[in-house]
């Protein structure tokens, strides 16, 4: 079995003061469902994330709750300990808050189930945490996370019935799960070869005449939105500008290299006249085509 950490992190979370005493210690512990490997590395995926958290951010979890009004009443600021040393202990002496695996980078399911078990120094249950065997209550909150698109919804605490200590711990874990999801969302779409093939299709075409974001979306059984997300993704720029830069370029190239007409080169760049190419060149270059062609032939005369 791998060695154990003993490294803590203590967060400072609000809670409702009626619900906790300030010197109440809530402590909460991370479970897995393969129950033959109760600690591997791969399977401390909260402990993995937490113990790169500071206070400073701790403070802003904080923040939030109050700034979204998870709280009505008094708040006082309670230790939150992360104890991996318990992972030694019983399925049934834990209190278990269980994460899905894929987290660490495989794939995202649409729905997952979250069990949040909390408890207080008052009950049967016995946990070795450190050096001190302490007793807990423990009580079991179901919550349903949604994830739809780009976001990781969690369903209504008022609804579901779930404590304000609840709500303080899912605040906390949406920090969690929303910068996961955003890093494994951005290294999926990365790696995402329709979203190559549609900036290769563009930088082949960028002056084809029929070349524009419907077009684009149409050939490749796609939708604009998808077809803006990969110019950004991969361009870093959307469709509409990406393009336009493009036919920049290659306007300017060829005002460079060929002694075409400012007229043939803004049709063959396909702007819609000499005057728009005349007011995209002021606006991105601060000069007229002829002034660009002038200065760059003295410079580079063929």
């Amino acid at each position: 079995m791998p060695q154990k950490q003993n490294n803590k992190l203590e967060l400072l979370l609000g809670l409702r003061g009626d619900t906790f005493s300030p010197n109440d210690t809530i402590t909460f512990y991370i479970d897995h469902e393969n129950r033959s490997a109760p600690y591997p590395d791969e399977e401390l995926t909260i402990l993995q994330f937490t113990s790169l958290t500071t206070t400073p951010q701790a403070q802003l979890v904080n923040t939030k709750i109050h700034r979204d009004s998870l709280f009505t009443r008094t708040y006082s600021s309670v230790p939150l300990r992360l104890t991996p040393e318990i992972h030694t202990a019983r399925d049934e002496q834990r209190f278990t808050l269980k994460i899905p695996p894929m987290f660490l980078g495989g794939e995202i399911p649409e729905k997952f189930g979250l069990n949040i078990l909390i408890g207080r120094e008052d009950s049967h249950l016995s946990l070795v945490s450190g050096a001190k065997q302490r007793s807990f209550a423990p009580a079991t909150f179901p919550v349903v996370v949604q994830r739809q698109g780009r976001s990781i919804t969690i369903a209504p605490l008022h609804a579901l019935g779930i404590s304000f200590f609840a709500g303080a711990l899912l605040a906390l874990l949406w920090t969690f799960l929303e910068k996961k999801y955003i890093t494994f969302l951005a290294q999926k779409n990365h790696d995402n070869p329709l979203y190559h093939s549609i900036v290769t299709h563009i930088d082949a075409h960028v002056v084809t005449d029929s070349l524009n974001v419907d077009t684009v979306a149409r050939k490749f059984h796609t939708s604009a939105k998808t077809v803006n997300r990969a110019c950004l993704l991969l361009r870093q720029a959307p469709f509409s500008t990406y393009v336009l830069t493009r036919r920049l370029q290659v306007a300017k190239e060829r005002l460079i290299s060929s002694y075409s007409s400012e007229v043939d080169i803004a049709h063959d760049c396909r702007f819609s006249s000499i005057a728009e190419m005349e007011q995209i060149f002021h606006r991105h270059v601060g000069k007229a085509p002829y002034q660009f062609r002038e200065i760059h032939k003295t410079q580079y005369p063929f």
